[in-house]
């Protein structure tokens, strides 16, 4: 009898500690499968048909073509919580735990990692952080900016050769976010998603593509385009 007591005991101390259990509902959307995950059912019939219209905006902005359906599985969890964090790992989960600020918008930019993963394996995160961002809301995209507006006003600009390489990203490096997010809109009034991507994933060389000899080059480039009237508060898309 002691013996059942506790092992009550426990089931319950478990049930304190991680929760209710997760409510899980499959949907296939826009030619690739989706698991969506959450706690409640109100938030799968809320985010599904969402998802999926989602989808479509991405593909039509960034991709080629429908990714084949099937091709791979992305898990999408959402929880209600009292802060926000959001990250999209290279297997295909989407975590997101938001208060519901900008929980669209934060959906949207973790689908897009999840189909640049998709689509190519092998993309930088510069261009990854670049593309996703197009889908941020006006907050920052405001504070995108104001961190460019400041460059220009003091001359000191982020180094793209170090975004490039990936060894300024953190969650805390709002600069380093703005930076690839004007890159790629700087590189696509060069050319076309075509060549960003050809030449993001090393199938182009940066002159071939956009005609510079070197990052250096690049940069120069970028820092009188940015210095063009009104070009750090365009807007993305």
């Amino acid at each position: 009898m002691l013996k059942v007591i506790l092992i009550s005991v426990a089931f319950v101390l478990c049930l304190a500690v991680l929760g209710p259990v997760q409510a899980q509902h499959t949907v296939q959307i826009s030619r690739i499968d989706f698991t969506l995950v959450a706690e409640d059912y109100a938030t799968l019939h809320e985010y599904a048909p969402k998802i999926d219209r989602m989808v479509k905006d991405i593909t039509k902005r960034w991709l080629d073509e429908p990714i084949p359906r099937g091709m791979r599985q992305t898990t999408v969890h959402i929880y209600h919580r009292s802060y926000n964090k959001a990250y999209c790992t290279k297997d295909l989960n989407i975590f997101i735990y938001s208060n519901g600020d900008h929980l669209e918008a934060t959906l949207k930019h973790e689908l897009t990692h999840a189909l640049l993963h998709i689509r190519y394996p092998d993309l930088p995160r510069w261009t990854h952080e670049g593309v996703a961002t197009s889908w941020d809301g006006p907050g920052n995209q405001a504070r995108y900016a104001h961190i460019l507006n400041w460059s220009r006003k003091s001359g000191t600009y982020p180094r793209l050769a170090e975004i490039m390489k990936g060894v300024r990203f953190n969650a805390r490096n709002t600069t380093a976010y703005a930076a690839s997010n004007n890159l790629v809109k700087f590189l696509l009034s060069r050319s076309d998603r075509y060549t960003l991507f050809l030449y993001s994933t090393g199938k182009c060389t940066l002159e071939r593509a956009y005609g510079y000899s070197s990052t250096y080059a690049l940069q120069q480039a970028w820092i009188t385009w940015l210095n063009a009237p009104c070009v750090a508060m365009r807007p993305s898309g």
